[in-house]
């Protein structure tokens, strides 16, 4: 009920806004070659085979072009001189840095406690909890 009160008093936009259409590709282009270089290299692939190093390539360009893209265009996805603001630029550097302690935490903490060099991550969470 609140949202729906707080809603309503917001002004109406003009409904001319404009979409970014080409910095919307290239942003999905970049992150997802990023994932599968993040995936694929030392697993699938080794780490300097072509299609991690034509993924890295890929990654970079359409990382540069979409900078450039940002710059021109009226309305952007993501406005660069946000990374001005301190605030917004130490939040963003904090929540990248907990996530490695989110994610890497969890396997190193349960080390100890496998029950045996042969069980899986899975069965430790057991013998984490007794």
């Amino acid at each position: 009920m609140v949202c729906w009160f707080t809603l309503a008093k917001l002004p109406r936009g003009t409904g001319k806004a404009r979409i970014d259409w080409l910095g919307a590709g290239l942003l999905t282009v970049w992150i997802t070659t990023l994932v599968l270089i993040t995936s694929w290299g030392g697993t699938t692939y080794d780490w300097v085979s072509p299609q991690i190093i034509g993924l890295a390539v890929v990654t970079v360009a359409t990382f540069v072009a979409f900078v450039v893209v940002q710059r021109r265009v009226a309305e952007p996805i993501m406005p660069l001189r946000v990374f001005g603001n301190l605030n917004f630029t130490l939040s963003g550097g904090l929540a990248f840095f907990s996530g490695f302690a989110m994610f890497g935490a969890p396997p190193s903490a349960s080390t100890p406690r496998r029950p045996s060099p042969r069980s899986t991550w899975s069965s430790s969470g057991p013998a984490w909890a007794a």
